[in-house]
């Protein structure tokens, strides 16, 4: 019987919290927030060659990767900030 009691009365609170009208705030909110991010973000206009696959001379590039499976691939020359040009 308390169970019953127990049972019935959660089921009032929670039918009591519930609204058809929903609670979205004002039909404002969040204007500031997209407003700031318009006048923050420069957009940028797709590239004429966004897309196109890019042209490699076929021989050049058989070439590197038989020297890349040879091991015969010249390192890179690394500098660092402190390093001078001569």
């Amino acid at each position: 019987m308390k169970s019953l009691l127990a049972l019935s009365a959660a089921a009032l609170l929670v039918a009591g919290c519930s609204s058809e009208i929903p609670i979205t705030g004002s039909p404002g909110l969040g204007d500031a927030v997209r407003n700031n991010m318009a006048a923050q973000i420069v957009p940028v206009p797709p590239s004429p060659q966004a897309g196109m696959p890019i042209e490699v001379p076929a021989q050049r590039t058989s070439l590197a990767i038989e020297r890349y499976m040879k091991g015969e691939v010249t390192p890179l020359r690394t500098e660092s900030a402190n390093s001078k040009k001569q």
